[in-house]
């Protein structure tokens, strides 16, 4: 009441990326180790098209930016330097030159969006002006499938030429991440009520591929050949990553998580060659109340 001291909560969470090495496609997983731990968070990874790098984001300058590692966790180094409050889910261009991903504001603090870096070179362009986000490339490389989550409109699938461009509807009213087949046939896609859909990727019915995978879980799945790996929130005695195979609609155990999966901003990524599985991990959380004497 005197207006001379503050109280605020101060959130502390220690996420890493965590890594399964499978002898089969289908699992079982070797046990999970650390692939990249520090005192900050690292989490949504995703593996280059040749499998030598893996991209992920991180707090470790003090601010989220998108980092770029070896495939064994070492060497990483930021590719951004946007000082924003969230950059995150960075996705590969086929060709592994660029990192596709959004953040709440651009370079300068100008709007957010989604961008594409060249991760040599460093250079940034922009894609868009709203508030899209979770970028995926297309197979081909031609295109960028983005998730419109602005509070003006229903949520929905849009994409959006590689080079930029217009954007064009692909999934109307509800979806928020897609991704396509490794045929390029197929676009599969997360709601928000919940599931894992699919549909042509030309456009056509939808139908439901898993249901119950939650919106919180969003990057927690990876379309590969003949199935899908993805994490099991409700497996039992714990959650697990596991395979569904198209084929037999069974599912694979792969591994059983070690610690917490991380809402909202977590994920998991496929090795090209199938032996490899990364994901975020959250270790530990907590949360402290602090107290600023003679607070002006």
């Amino acid at each position: 009441p005197r207006g001379d001291r503050l109280a605020y909560v101060r959130d502390y969470s220690d996420t890493d990326l965590w890594r399964v090495e499978l002898d089969n496609l289908r699992g079982p997983g070797k046990m999970p180790e650390v692939l990249l731990s520090t005192a900050r968070t690292e989490t949504a990874p995703e593996f280059s098209p040749d499998g030598s790098r893996i991209a992920f984001f991180s707090d470790g300058t003090g601010i989220r930016e998108v980092w770029v590692s070896k495939a064994d966790g070492t060497s990483p180094i930021p590719v951004t330097d946007f000082n924003a409050w969230s950059t995150h889910a960075p996705s590969w261009s086929p060709d592994g030159r660029e990192l596709a991903f959004s953040s709440i504001y651009g370079p300068g603090k100008s709007n957010g969006g989604v961008f594409v870096v060249n991760v040599d070179s460093r250079e940034v362009r922009r894609l868009t002006e709203d508030a899209h986000e979770l970028p995926s490339w297309s197979r081909d490389g031609r295109w960028i499938y983005l998730a419109f989550s602005s509070f003006r409109e229903a949520r929905g699938i849009w994409k959006i030429p590689a080079e930029g461009g217009k954007l064009i509807a692909v999934v109307r009213d509800d979806g928020i991440f897609a991704q396509e087949s490794p045929d390029g046939r197929s676009l599969y896609y997360l709601k928000s009520i919940g599931g894992i859909w699919k549909m042509p990727s030309e456009g056509g019915k939808e139908t439901e591929v898993i249901r119950d995978f939650g919106e919180g879980l969003r990057c927690y799945w990876r379309v590969a050949e003949g199935g899908i790996y993805f994490l099991n929130k409700d497996s039992q005695p714990g959650p697990a990553i596991e395979f569904l195979e198209f084929a037999t609609r069974r599912h694979h155990r792969i591994a059983g998580l070690t610690g917490n999966y991380t809402i909202d901003h977590g994920g998991l990524t496929v090795s090209p060659d199938r032996r490899s599985i990364v994901y975020s991990q959250t270790s530990r959380t907590a949360s402290e109340i602090m107290l600023v004497e003679n607070f002006r």
